[in-house]
């Protein structure tokens, strides 16, 4: 979704009102009227097909059979998405560089599909005492 958006098919199979309000960014909602997702037939097989409802899809729509190329589902579902990367990210409470790394991930994500920009959290850094050995003799 980030790196190449064009290589992935994305479809949201929530009810169109539902995918109309929020949506993961380049997702397509289903046209009005389109419960069976006839959609999808029509798609070529030239990208990779996502799929996404409200949580874990429990049974695919028919028309995914006639699909010729690779289906994926989001596991979780649209919920999960907005909770792991729709949200601003909380800031890590250890300071660790995993932990700053993994936030600094999740907060550039976070702006790149909503636009905004979380700050990043303040680095802290030790003091280090650097012992320097004198010269002696020499001239300039």
């Amino acid at each position: 979704i980030v790196t190449d958006p064009t290589a992935i098919w994305l479809i949201d199979l929530r009810d169109r009102q539902a995918c109309l309000e929020a949506r993961i960014p380049t997702a397509v909602c289903l046209p009005e009227g389109d419960t069976e997702a006839r959609l999808i037939a029509d798609l070529p097989a030239t990208r990779t097909l996502v799929l996404y409802g409200n949580g874990d899809l429990g049974r695919l729509p028919d028309s995914v059979a006639s699909f010729e190329g690779d289906v994926q589902t989001l596991s979780g579902g649209f919920e999960a998405f907005r909770a792991q990367l729709l949200e601003a990210p909380a800031r890590p409470t250890d300071a660790t560089r995993e932990a700053v790394a993994r936030y600094q991930h999740l907060a550039a994500l976070h702006g790149r599909l909503t636009g905004s920009a979380a700050a990043a959290p303040p680095v802290t850094v030790k003091a280090v005492k650097v012992q320097r050995t004198v010269k002696k003799g020499g001239g300039c």
